[in-house]
């Protein structure tokens, strides 16, 4: 019998890539590198928001404005606020797990293409409560 799960949140709980590379692609265009969606995801996802300033610094020939990195993490904190939505079934699984239904939360995980042993914290301080919010948890 497991004694814990952990969930990642992004992508299994709620989805907030999608929103967060829509913000990046948006502030990188008005900074004059041009970015769709689709190229935002390519080249940023999974990376730190260093490394990506860094990358499109290069890719401008300049720096960014000071403050740039937390303009977007403020840009994309109010369309989390606005837009965020929870995965089909997220709540119900962490609700299940409350309630010892493991095998609920592995099914879960499975229809959603989750590693059920996938696991990272990210500034859980600041994300938990907001995806928590999300879930009505």
């Amino acid at each position: 019998m497991h004694e814990l799960v952990i969930f990642d949140c992004d992508g299994v709980l709620v989805d907030s890539e999608v929103i967060s590379n829509e913000v990046l692609a948006r502030m990188l265009t008005r900074e004059g590198l041009p970015t769709t969606l689709s190229e935002a995801r390519g080249a940023c996802q999974g990376l730190l928001l260093t490394d990506i300033r860094d990358q499109a610094e290069a890719k401008l020939g300049r720096p960014l404005p000071p403050g740039w990195l937390a303009e977007y993490e403020r840009e994309r904190a109010e369309e989390f606020r606005r837009s965020l939505k929870a995965v089909p079934g997220a709540a119900e699984a962490v609700t299940a797990g409350q309630g010892r239904r493991i095998e609920g939360l592995r099914r879960f995980a499975r229809r959603i293409g989750k590693d059920t042993t996938d696991a990272r914290a990210d500034r859980p301080s600041r994300t938990i409560p907001r995806w928590r919010a999300v879930l009505g948890l």
